[in-house]
């Protein structure tokens, strides 16, 4: 019954009410919790609080070997591509200056692509977050 909740328990269930109406009464928060549910709403609404990392480490354990390793290769992947870039321009200055080497006869443009197409792919993920109305914050 109600009379047997303490305070601190009226005050929780009253917040989740609270925030069940604010996310069922606007129709692009309603969107996103069907499509993602009650933590995709959290996590669009603010990254930084639902990155809980015992929540995500419990996810991950839960999920598929499959599961695991697609975010493995990706992680692994978006890791390569951040670290080769500082490795190819260091690399090109220093063969440039000595004038021999395999980087020295390369162009620019060859070694600056990975940047490039790493722009591209964050420019194309802002872009269809505005679209979709998902405000990144940061």
């Amino acid at each position: 019954a109600a009379g047997d909740k303490t305070p601190e328990e009226i005050r929780r269930d009253f917040q989740k009410v609270k925030e069940a109406y604010e996310c069922l009464s606007d129709p692009q928060q309603r969107e996103i919790y069907d499509g993602l549910g009650s933590l995709g709403t959290k996590f669009i609404n603010n990254p930084q609080a639902a990155m809980d990392p015992h929540t995500l480490l419990e996810n991950l354990a839960k999920s598929s070997f499959c599961d695991r390793t697609k975010l493995f290769t990706v992680v692994l992947l978006l890791t390569l591509l951040v670290l080769m870039q500082p490795i190819l321009i260091c690399a090109k200055i220093d063969q440039d200056l000595k004038g021999v080497g395999i980087l020295a006869d390369s162009s620019w443009a060859a070694i600056l692509t990975p940047l490039w197409f790493l722009d591209a792919v964050f420019l194309f993920l802002f872009t269809s977050a505005k679209v979709v109305g998902i405000t990144i914050k940061f």
